[in-house]
């Protein structure tokens, strides 16, 4: 099964929180996983997402552009992910990563 981000708005930025749609999934230390990130305004962009252990992930997300036709470039971010009270994996954008 794919991993897909849900992101409550249409780009990430630093302290967005979203919704992880897989659970439970595999932490492993340097597993690369292909995913997508659907944003709040319809769009969906292809990503990775590479674990670093303890629940840290980098997210390498490709460019697209959003419903309104904002060109947003390829980023990478990293990334928490944490399951919650109802077990449903939640994501929080810590910081921009140099690519």
């Amino acid at each position: 099964m794919e991993l897909v981000f849900e992101a409550s708005h249409t780009h990430l930025y630093p302290g967005h929180e979203g919704v992880v749609r897989e659970a439970p999934f595999s932490a492993v230390e340097n597993e690369s996983r292909d995913c997508s990130i659907l944003f709040s305004d319809g769009v969906a962009v292809l990503a990775t997402a590479v674990s670093l252990g303890n629940g840290a992930w980098r997210l390498n997300v490709g460019p697209y552009t959003t419903a309104a036709g904002t060109p947003i470039p390829a980023k990478s971010w990293a990334v928490d992910i944490a399951a919650t009270e109802d077990d449903r994996p939640r994501f929080r954008i810590r910081r921009k990563l140099i690519a």
